[in-house]
């Protein structure tokens, strides 16, 4: 988390957990609910300066919101917030680069498009094209902080 000190990993499989980088224990760790042939392949912190929510998508082209990690006294009970198909043919990856400026997740894979959604109405905007012939894949993205045309 880019404001507090804790760090979040997630396992190939379900599992994702939140470490306290300060005094090294395991703060919490919670099952994502992925189905048992899918795995976790992208994570990333949304509105971190505020109500800090944690976005885990995985290579079915599900993304999964989470809420309540970060609390003042040190509680933390995982709550899903979201959850939503932000890829449809992902072809075994997912990646996803959040635009704070915006509001908008930007979602790619194996597929022929990158999906940009406006997270807080789980509305897509658009699709872009990748160009990517069938044996390639996006393998990462990024966005300009400030820019709000998508």
């Amino acid at each position: 988390h880019p404001y507090e000190d804790f760090l979040m990993s997630c396992c190939e499989g379900n599992n994702i957990a939140m470490w306290d980088t300060n005094s090294g224990q395991k703060k919490v760790e919670f099952q994502n609910g992925n189905p048992k042939s899918s795995r976790l392949t992208t994570s990333t912190w949304v509105n971190e300066e505020s109500s800090s929510l944690f976005l885990v998508g995985s290579d079915d082209g599900t993304v999964r919101l989470w809420g309540d990690l970060v609390e003042k006294y040190g509680e933390s009970t995982p709550t899903l917030v979201s959850s939503f198909l932000a890829n449809k043919r992902p072809k075994g990856r997912l990646i996803c680069e959040w635009q704070q400026f915006s509001g908008s997740l930007l979602a790619g894979g194996g597929g022929p498009t990158i999906d940009c959604w406006d997270l807080g109405a789980e509305k897509e905007l658009l699709r872009l094209p990748t160009d990517a012939g069938s044996e390639t894949s996006v393998t990462a993205l990024t966005t300009a902080w400030d820019f709000d045309s998508l």
